[in-house]
């Protein structure tokens, strides 16, 4: 997708690897992007596809050599530490949402070559869920004056969960929808009682419906 055209905007060089299985057979899918394939009239180099045995399910994505000065000091200052903080708050809504499959995240640092440290996100990074409680919400519908009348036959059952976050791992305060494991983006909810920067003994308010 767009992600992988941004690669090429930012590195020489990225290679992917995923490891898969289909109809009980594992494959490995090798493939590597950069504009150096340009003057073949393409950013993709295809490395084939190799039948493995015995292995799980894995995507690996390297990128090699940024094209940019500037990025690549902030690289070579960039810790497995500050990677992690950084990929819990970007990512911290996503994970509470799915918590329950949380993977396995595992962050490597090399200097060289050379493993030098290696930490991992996981259930114990993630809050804790402060409360959780079921509401039946009946169906409205627009009558035809225009108001809005409550179908008093048909309801559905929410589950909200509510976390209490540090302020410096949320950025506001918001009551977020999901559907299946997915978050709805546009925030169509407001939260009328707290104001969305506010942070109470130095934490914010998230909850999940």
């Amino acid at each position: 997708g767009s992600g992988r055209i941004q690669y090429l905007m930012f590195f020489k060089q990225t290679e992917c690897v995923s490891i898969f299985n289909e109809n009980e057979t594992a494959s490995k899918r090798s493939f590597i992007l950069s504009k150096n394939y340009l003057e073949h009239d393409s950013v993709v180099f295809y490395q084939g596809l190799e039948v493995l045995e015995n292995v799980e399910n894995s995507t690996s994505v390297t990128f090699c050599d940024p094209l940019y000065p500037g990025d690549k000091k902030y690289y070579d200052k960039l810790d497995v530490d500050e990677l992690k903080v950084k990929l819990l708050k970007k990512y911290l809504l996503y994970f509470c949402i799915n918590e329950s499959d949380l993977p396995l995240i595992q962050l490597h640092q090399y200097v060289d070559k050379k493993l030098i440290k290696t930490i991992t996100i996981g259930l114990s990074d993630l809050p804790d869920v402060q409360h959780e409680n079921a509401i039946d919400m009946n169906y409205c519908r627009i009558g035809i004056s225009g108001d809005v009348e409550i179908v008093p036959d048909k309801s559905s059952s929410f589950m909200i969960r509510s976390f209490i976050i540090p302020e410096d791992q949320l950025d506001k305060n918001e009551i977020k929808l999901t559907v299946k494991g997915e978050l709805i983006e546009k925030n169509i909810i407001p939260l009328n009682y707290l104001e969305a920067k506010d942070a109470i003994a130095g934490n914010r308010y998230l909850f999940l419906v």
